[in-house]
């Protein structure tokens, strides 16, 4: 059986998960109108009274929060694969 490298899956993900999310704010920050649009859609709601609040330090929080959290993520799911197989 094939052994996934947890650190490698992990570091990727991490990677993967800020060039989407740097990618969905520079969407938010030039088209916020037809962002909020699309998110009403996903979320399967309309008028949900939001706005968008873009910052620097907002960018750059969830930048690394979803990247830790993604990454992290992915290292576990490796782990756990690799002791189930």
């Amino acid at each position: 059986m094939m052994k996934i490298k947890p650190l490698t899956l992990g570091i990727a993900t991490a990677i993967a998960f800020a060039i989407v999310w740097t990618l969905c704010f520079i969407f938010v920050w030039v088209l916020p109108s037809l962002s909020m649009n699309v998110f009403e859609d996903m979320m399967h709601s309309t008028e949900m009274g939001m706005e968008w609040h873009i910052s620097m330090s907002g960018f750059l929080v969830g930048l690394v929060v979803w990247s830790v959290c993604g990454g992290f993520t992915a290292w576990l799911l490796a782990v756990i694969y690799n002791k189930l197989s």
